[in-house]
């Protein structure tokens, strides 16, 4: 399907990583920095957890956490995002032909506005979604 397209990057097990450390601000002139914390592990909770860890002018990141099977049903997003496999395993499925894609740490999907799309954990993953909600 041309609206996904999926990388499996090692960088981004080392940048869940270092994204552990403490959440710091910090600002120097006219750039601003925010360190964000990921949870790299899944631990017990509720079937259907959702962490909003920023939001700023033109980008939202969410941490959304799947357990025992729980299923994010069928939507599309009115913007275009990414979808970042953080710990676990899950199933994306795209599009009306419901295209499978492994969810897993490392795997990236971006999804241009409207495309329909469902995640199902097996049994549980946690994702980190960024939307793209305005111009920079």
């Amino acid at each position: 399907m041309k609206h996904v397209y999926r990388f499996t990057l090692a960088i981004a097990l080392a940048a869940a990583a270092i994204a552990q450390s403490q959440p710091k601000a910090t600002t120097k002139g006219t750039t601003s920095m925010k360190r964000l914390t990921l949870q790299t592990t899944i631990q017990e909770g509720k079937d259907r957890q959702v962490d909003l860890l920023f939001e700023g002018p033109s980008r939202k990141l969410i941490q959304i956490t799947l357990r025992n099977g729980a299923i994010l049903a069928s939507h599309t997003a009115p913007v275009p995002i990414t979808i970042q496999g953080i710990a676990g395993k899950g199933t994306l499925f795209v599009g009306n032909e419901r295209e499978a894609v492994a969810l897993e740490p490392g795997a990236l999907v971006t999804l241009e506005p409207n495309v329909v799309h469902e995640i199902q954990a097996s049994p549980a993953v946690s994702i980190l979604l960024t939307q793209f909600t305005g111009s920079m």
